[in-house]
């Protein structure tokens, strides 16, 4: 083989491997636009979601004709369920975007930390985190991640998924 030949095989050789490692990048990055497009929709459909319990909370009998176990609530115990849902919804989107690698584990830790120290500050809020506010959080991994959080209970796992 001459010098020629060779250097045409080894840039042949490493054009292939860098097409290689683009289309391996290219792959990546449809991934994470997928895993993007995924919250986002997610995010959309929460906010209409949202919407409905907007108009709920503002007509609490709307509330208790929809729910016959919230006859008896009070107008501000609606409103308060209603909030907890919404918020738990936001909690629940956090999670999802730091499992799926969309938000960094300093920001997750900080949405922990903002949780706790804040939004469950309130014990009237921190007694509204009943299982039924949970929209998302039902799958066994973010379900004992929740309930550790609303508890107070040690460290929270962080759920990203590499």
């Amino acid at each position: 083989m001459t010098n020629a030949e060779l250097i045409t095989t080894v840039i042949s050789t490493l054009s292939l491997f860098i097409l290689f490692l683009s289309l391996l990048a290219v792959a990546k990055s449809n991934n994470n636009v997928a895993k993007s497009m995924r919250l986002t929709n997610l995010q959309s459909m929460v906010g209409e979601m949202n919407e409905i319990r907007r108009l709920r909370a503002s007509n609490p009998d709307v509330e208790r004709s929809l729910f016959l176990e919230r006859q008896n609530w009070s107008d501000i115990e609606i409103e308060q369920n209603l909030i907890a849902v919404q918020l738990a919804n936001i909690f629940e989107w956090a999670y999802l975007a730091r499992r799926d690698g969309l938000i960094e584990k300093d920001i997750w830790e900080s949405w922990v930390e903002t949780w706790r120290s804040v939004i469950l500050s309130s014990e009237a809020l921190r007694k509204s985190f009943t299982p039924s506010v949970w929209t998302f959080g039902r799958m066994n991994d973010m379900t004992s991640i929740l309930n550790d959080l609303v508890n107070n209970s040690g460290n929270i796992q962080d759920p990203y998924k590499k």
